[in-house]
């Protein structure tokens, strides 16, 4: 799961961003966004090809069920992680405040 979750998140970003360009706010907002990603995207022909912006604007007008918290946190575990073993433990703790919010 976790390289699915570092794509959603570099697309979201954009593809060619450092990561120490990176800054808390955008992973604030993509914690957001997370909130209204649909349930089981990854299978549903309706999302094919599109990348994380275009998944969310497509599912308004399609309307299915958002992933629970639990797994947007899940997510943010993935990114977490991924991020620390990328920047180092000097990093700014983008991820790790944004559990359960």
């Amino acid at each position: 799961m976790r390289d699915k979750t570092v794509i959603r998140f570099s697309q979201f970003v954009g593809l060619s961003r450092q990561p120490n360009d990176i800054a808390g706010l955008e992973a604030r907002t993509w914690r957001d966004h997370l909130l209204e990603w649909p349930q089981y995207a990854d299978q549903a022909k309706e999302f094919n090809g599109q990348d994380f912006l275009a998944v969310l604007r497509t599912n308004r007008q399609i309307g299915r069920e958002p992933i629970l918290r639990a797994t947007a946190n899940k997510y943010i575990t993935d990114m977490s992680s991924f991020y620390q073993w990328l920047v180092g433990a000097f990093s700014p703790p983008h991820f790790t405040a944004l559990y359960g919010q």
